[in-house]
């Protein structure tokens, strides 16, 4: 029974002497958060159709209609976007535009493919939209555009 109780004790007295040596040695410094909050950048939208200006802006449409009224249909489907930043977002898509001929209001739309960069970010109604769109294709119109809403 001593002999339990020494080896009892002497257990005790090892497991007291480990955690004294724990609380002694420097402290760990807590590992970084594996998701650290990083800060808000806005990033502009996209009045997707000037045909409805009011409409809610939105983040990576599918669809832009950038030329209203009169005949001249200019709108981009098909969007597939290679970047999104606070400055400009950029892609490809199919420009559908009203060909013109012989005039404009006998005129049919027309399919071209077609690259596209969203630009100038401005405030509206407090949210930031792009502006203006240009539009670079080989076989269809290509230029700046403004885009529905914009200041």
């Amino acid at each position: 029974m001593r002999r339990q109780r020494g080896v009892a004790l002497a257990a005790l007295g090892i497991a007291a002497s480990l955690m004294g040596a724990c609380s002694l040695s420097p402290k760990s410094t807590p590992s970084p958060d594996p998701n650290p909050s990083k800060p808000t950048i806005a990033v502009p939208a996209v009045v997707a159709d000037c045909e409805k200006p009011s409409s809610a802006p939105q983040g990576r449409p599918n669809r832009i209609v950038a030329a209203c009224g009169g005949d001249g249909v200019f709108l981009l489907t098909h969007i597939r976007y290679s970047s999104w930043t606070a400055q400009s977002a950029s892609g490809t898509a199919i420009l559908k535009y009203n060909s013109c001929r012989p005039y404009c209001a006998a005129g049919h739309l027309v399919d071209a493919k077609a690259a596209f960069r969203l630009e100038d970010a401005q405030q509206l109604h407090g949210q930031l939209v792009f502006a203006t769109v240009f539009v670079h294709s080989h076989s269809g119109p290509e230029g700046r555009y403004p885009l529905g809403g914009s200041a």
